[in-house]
């Protein structure tokens, strides 16, 4: 089935913690992905990712470590008729869940 919609564009909105190695040691880090979905040329359901946040772990939290991690993350999801990525990727220093909601702030959001 297709999803189809006659009033607009539904965006969805994804937030989680999750487990990841760095150096020999795990943390737990924030990821919160805004999408939508799309009906493709063959009539199939898409999900698109517009844009993703990501929480920035300490380690990384200087300007060579930011490069580098910004660098990481993107290089996950890159176009492949393009090589650039895919989506924006904005880092954040703080994720957390509070009893308000969801918690971002620093980074990119500054």
């Amino acid at each position: 089935s297709s999803i189809s919609s006659t009033e607009g564009y539904y965006v969805s909105f994804y937030a989680a913690k999750r487990g990841v190695d760095f150096g020999g040691q795990r943390h737990q880090v924030g990821r919160a992905d805004i999408f939508s979905y799309t009906v493709d040329p063959n009539g199939k359901s898409s999900l698109v990712i517009l844009g993703a946040y990501m929480e920035v772990p300490v380690m990384f939290q200087n300007e060579q470590g930011i490069e580098i991690y910004h660098k990481t993350i993107s290089d996950l999801a890159l176009d492949s008729r393009t090589g650039e990525p895919a989506y924006p990727h904005f880092l954040v220093y703080t994720f957390s869940f509070e009893d308000e909601g969801l918690v971002m702030a620093g980074g990119d959001l500054e």
